[in-house]
């Protein structure tokens, strides 16, 4: 990946998965992208999941919100629309892939 793309949030987000991790969960990231939804929205949806699983941190959505620049109720509308637009956009992605 080029250093440009390292540097937009999805490019970190996509830098960051590990071998480990469904390699198919980034495609249909990437697709969304490309079909028009905002990459900070989903850098938000994927930093919420990674908050979210270590167990280490307390309030982790208030963390990300804070991380984002977002208030507590403004990250959740965000998010659900965030959410919203990935779930749109992955008909398509699971049609071109069938």
């Amino acid at each position: 990946m080029s250093p440009e793309w390292e540097a937009t949030p999805l490019g970190r987000v996509a830098a960051a998965v590990d071998d480990d991790q469904d390699i198919e969960l980034v495609d249909l990231l990437l697709w969304a992208a490309r079909a028009g939804v905002d990459e900070t929205a989903i850098a938000l949806l994927v930093r919420t999941e990674q908050a979210r699983a270590d167990s280490s941190l307390k309030a982790s959505d208030d963390l990300v919100a804070a991380e984002f620049g977002l208030p507590r109720r403004t990250f959740f509308r965000h998010r659900a629309r965030a959410l919203d637009a990935v779930r749109a956009a992955s008909r398509d992605y699971l049609a071109a892939v069938a």
